[in-house]
């Protein structure tokens, strides 16, 4: 992690209006020089509206956006201190790879020499130093996507900003460009801000999370606490694989008795950020759950259940239980050997966690 204390955005009570649809809803966050920030939500929930805010290609309606402690309203996209990759790379196809690097210097007069110096450096922070002269149709889409990199980093922008820069890419490129992403961020120093959809993505890439649902930031956090222990049912549903029952609770001494509809009833342990009475739904993730075949001991929540369906993941086997007649439950086995013996569909097994494990939903 690259950040320091020092703010470089700080975006306060933002909202964003087209006409009668409202796609930001007065939100306020600080973003920290050289932190990787990201901002994750379903299609539609406004992240893409507020990063093009940042960038000066939307006005907001409402609010304030300070950029390294310069308010932003009125200043063209060209003179904020910020340069944006976008989802389709926009690489020149009829340029070279230099050419494309460069461009953005030339047109504002840097002189030749300084110029190739700056795209040089930009290329090697990118691992293309040996790309220069090629055309863009000669790059795959990785090398594209460091090209369209490169660019944006040659003007030494305070921030740098990433729209789904890694959506078009396949699944193994994907995952071999997020590292790229982190240690390149690390390398240069400054402040990314990336938009994804993609919750791994953001896990795995970002210092902090803002999860967005339908234009407000439902929580902001560090990938941890995140998954972990996430704010409210919204992002507890939408980060990672979760299991989500409706639920009452009740004080029970030092404890909290939980009657979770059609699993049944446990006690955990008091929260002193949230009352009984604030708890409409417990969660449980696939992989903190444990299929046996016989009763569990008392120690643990269980429940006699059936196995419905059955999906090879490589690593793990997620395996979907029934209790009762119309609770379906996720459950998440580790592959740990070649030999290991799986349960069938049909199998009756008893499905149990640790109450702790349990999280507690407003």
């Amino acid at each position: 992690m690259n950040q320091s204390s020092k703010t470089v955005i700080e975006i306060s009570r933002v909202s964003k209006r087209f006409g009668n649809v409202v796609a930001v809803d007065d939100n306020s966050l600080v973003i920290h020089e050289g932190e990787f920030f990201a901002l994750l939500g379903p299609s539609g929930c406004g992240k893409t509206t507020l990063l093009r805010m940042l960038a000066g290609l939307e006005v907001p309606t409402e609010g304030s956006i300070l950029i390294d402690g310069e308010d932003m309203q009125g200043v063209p996209p060209n003179h904020r201190p910020i340069n944006m990759v976008f989802q389709s790379y926009a690489v020149f196809p009829h340029m070279t790879v230099f050419e494309n690097v460069g461009y953005g210097l030339k047109v504002t007069g840097v002189p030749v020499p300084a110029l190739r110096d700056a795209v040089m450096t930009a290329l090697d922070q990118v691992q293309l130093g040996d790309y220069q002269d090629r055309m863009p149709d000669q790059l795959s889409g990785g090398q594209k996507q460091r090209v369209a990199l490169a660019r944006a980093l040659v003007k030494k922008p305070k921030v740098l900003l990433l729209d789904e820069p890694l959506s078009a890419l396949d699944a193994k490129l994907r995952e071999a460009m997020q590292l790229e992403l982190v240690k390149l961020q690390n390398t240069v120093g400054i402040t990314f801000v990336i938009v994804t959809h993609d919750q791994d993505e953001a896990l795995s890439m970002a210092d902090r999370i803002a999860v967005i649902n339908e234009g407000r930031i439902e929580q902001i956090a560090e990938p941890r606490a995140i998954y972990e222990f996430p704010a409210n049912r919204f992002v507890a549903d939408f980060i990672g694989k979760m299991n989500v029952f409706d639920a009452k609770a009740t004080s029970e001494g030092d404890r909290i008795a939980i009657e979770a509809s059609d699993v049944g009833s446990f006690t955990v342990s008091h929260r002193e950020d949230m009352r009984p009475d604030q708890i409409n739904a417990v969660a449980i993730r696939p992989e903190k759950t444990r299929l046996t075949s016989q009763p569990p001991d008392n120690s643990l929540f269980s429940a006699e259940a059936r196995i419905v369906n059955i999906a090879y993941h490589g690593k793990e086997t997620a395996i979907f239980v029934e209790i009762g007649q119309h609770t379906e439950l996720a459950c998440a086995v580790q592959n740990t050997s070649r030999s290991q013996q799986l349960p069938e569909i049909g199998d009756i097994c008893w499905v149990s966690w640790k109450a702790d494990d349990v999280l507690l939903l407003e």
